[in-house]
């Protein structure tokens, strides 16, 4: 590989960030629109371990918005997709793929267990919070995704506290299910954009891979406060 790949990274974060960053194992979990985008620029970062975990295939829906969508990879599972067109990005980077939904998951907290943080871009409500409850639990780092369909302003992202959010229905569902467990603060994404009504939700692929850019910047940055 081109020694030279990580030039403008070492301006910015030093050598002894390229080598922290190497040693650090980060979870995704959804490799969808946001996940995928968070995939790509965690390995484009230099993060030495990567865990994907999704169960879909790509169709055709997705390639609009999915960066590992491409009329190549049509019929594809996601995880596999992800891992040929990571290779050729950083192919010093481990890629540990999990070909399935996380809530269906045996022993879910041990496969977590070995990871530095953990981001979640799961769309179902209740893999979310299994993957939020069990991080906790196993106190993991982690960052969460809310809800980006059904909106276009990329500059209407923030983040914040999960009990700080508005606009967003998903945030509110995935807060109830988190006060019934006691988890009473969640770092996450969010819009502040009130979404266009409509079902199933429309999307594009400003918000969604935007999203995806700043849960790993998030990830990165907390990573470095550990040296920097």
């Amino acid at each position: 590989m081109n020694k030279e790949w990580q030039e403008r990274t070492e301006q910015l974060i030093g050598q002894e960030g390229i080598m922290h960053l190497k040693g650090k194992k980060v979870l995704v979990a959804g490799i969808g629109g946001v996940g995928g985008s968070c995939v790509e620029a965690l390995a484009r970062s230099g993060i030495g371990t990567i865990g994907i975990i999704d169960k879909d295939i790509i169709e055709p829906s997705n390639l609009n918005r999915q960066i590992f969508a491409t009329e190549d990879t049509l019929g594809m599972s996601k995880v596999k997709a992800a891992e040929e067109r990571l290779a050729k990005i950083n192919p010093q980077a481990k890629i540990q793929s999990y070909d399935c939904f996380y809530q269906d998951l045996s022993e879910r907290e041990k496969l977590i267990s070995g990871y530095d943080y953990v981001v979640d871009a799961i769309d179902d409500i209740k893999g979310k919070i299994a993957l939020i409850k069990d991080s906790f639990d196993m106190k993991i780092p982690i960052v969460s995704a809310m809800g980006m369909g059904n909106r276009m302003n990329p500059l209407m992202l923030y983040e914040a506290d999960i009990y700080e959010t508005q606009y967003c229905p998903l945030a509110k569902s995935v807060r109830k299910g988190l006060r019934d467990l006691g988890i009473l603060s969640l770092k996450v994404v969010y819009s502040k954009e009130e979404c266009i009504k409509m079902h199933p939700p429309g999307t594009m692929a400003f918000v969604p891979n935007s999203c995806g850019l700043a849960l790993a910047s998030i990830v990165v940055r907390d990573l470095l406060k550990e040296i920097l």
